[in-house]
């Protein structure tokens, strides 16, 4: 399998699964550090 094939498939799949982690871990951060400050949780939020 050439290496640039690999890399095509691997990269998005890299940027993703990152993109996908980030975004779950900003969530919960802002989640959390709204209820310390007090102010309203957000309504977008899914549990």
């Amino acid at each position: 399998m050439p290496a640039r094939t690999f890399i095509i498939i691997l990269l998005p799949a890299c940027l993703i699964s990152i993109g996908y982690f980030a975004g779950e871990y900003w969530k919960h951060r802002r989640r959390h550090r709204a209820q310390v400050r007090g102010f309203p949780v957000d309504s977008t939020r899914v549990d």
